[in-house]
């Protein structure tokens, strides 16, 4: 289906028969099951910052056939990112529809951008014409034929992992009480509490915080309230007997759980409290409608231990040439070489 037009929207202005259009690509395509590809997670965002949130549709005549959405981190110079910032672990153009070079440079002039630059391109998008500069790995947890031949599997691949995490569950069962999982809780004041939790995790291992602003939290806000057979937001808790030990906010859609802010009780660490919340978000996935979950970008120990699976992510930059591109690449120098400014808030 040959495309013709672009269109650009305030994405909290998108007409409803292009939402419905842009969730029935993404739920047609296993390349864009990710709740992050989602309408859903675009809209949850955009009610956040609905002057820089924008997506551009590719039509073909009067039909939606492309959705490009992008977040402003400076309107003025048109310097783009992918929705969601930092909180979004993939970019891309969702369509199955591929782009021609000089369509590509259309879509950025329709967009008003200048400058996208990403770090999370799925590798699906090669084929929709969106190269990238040089590629990282990304891990995801394949549960499609069920947890029991998941867990044979783990158990013939590391023995001693799968063993050792049969010990803390009986261990901490035995000497602090049974454990008691709950896949999801829609107290907000859960989620208030799991966000000072990681902000205190954050500063004590001198990462960055990315939920200092009031922009991140309400974008987790936001996304905890969807609940619908398209998209949620899930917040697991996991007890030893009346105690919480762990507990974690991640994304669900189209059988894709988006594994992606763990915490977990210090104090009980001995037992290896988030690993124990992921084995039983495996364990109990089916229930749920869980066939996949991905465990984004990141060399972090759990990730190994429980993936059976690796994918390819992109990282690099589109760009226009034009004066206002020089001008973004001469911030971009001064920031990050001269300066060493890393913070993720949009400007």
């Amino acid at each position: 289906m040959p495309l013709t037009s672009f269109q650009r929207f305030r994405l909290v202005d998108l007409p409803p028969d292009m939402f419905e259009a842009w969730q029935k690509i993404a739920q047609d395509n296993k390349a864009f099951h990710s709740p992050f590809f989602s309408p859903y997670f675009a809209r949850a965002v955009a009610e956040v910052a609905k002057d820089r949130c924008y997506v551009t549709v590719a039509l073909q005549d009067t039909t939606p056939i492309g959705f490009f959405p992008f977040q402003f981190t400076n309107s003025v110079l048109g310097r783009a990112e992918r929705i969601g910032l930092y909180l979004s672990d993939y970019n891309g153009y969702i369509s199955s529809e591929k782009l021609q070079p000089e369509q590509l440079i259309e879509l950025l002039e329709v967009s008003k951008i200048h400058q996208y630059s990403f770090d999370h391109l799925h590798e699906f998008q090669a084929k929709l014409g969106l190269n990238t500069e040089f590629i990282r790995e990304g891990t995801a947890t394949h549960l499609c034929d069920g947890f029991e031949a998941y867990w044979a599997e783990r158990e013939r691949i590391s023995p001693k992992f799968t063993k050792d995490t049969m010990r803390c569950l009986h261990k901490i069962s035995k000497e602090k009480g049974e454990l008691r999982f709950e896949f999801h809780s829609p107290d907000l004041s859960d989620l208030q509490s799991l966000i000072q939790t990681k902000r205190h995790q954050y500063y004590v291992t001198g990462a960055t915080d990315g939920m200092a602003s009031q922009w991140a939290n309400q974008c987790l806000t936001n996304l905890h309230a969807v609940q619908n057979k398209y998209f949620r937001g899930v917040l697991s808790k996991l007890y030893s007997g009346d105690q919480l030990i762990s507990s974690h906010f991640g994304l669900l859609a189209n059988g894709v759980f988006h594994y992606w802010f763990p915490v977990y009780e210090v104090s009980y660490s001995a037992y290896s409290p988030g690993r124990l919340l992921f084995y039983l978000l495996t364990k109990n996935a089916a229930q749920f409608g869980i066939a996949c979950i991905d465990n984004g970008m990141g060399a972090q120990r759990h990730k190994s231990d429980f993936a059976n699976h690796t994918y390819k992510l992109g990282v690099g930059t589109f760009r226009r040439n034009t004066a206002r591109c020089l001008v973004i690449r001469a911030q971009d120098y001064i920031r990050y070489r001269v300066l060493d400014i890393r913070d993720p808030i949009e400007e």
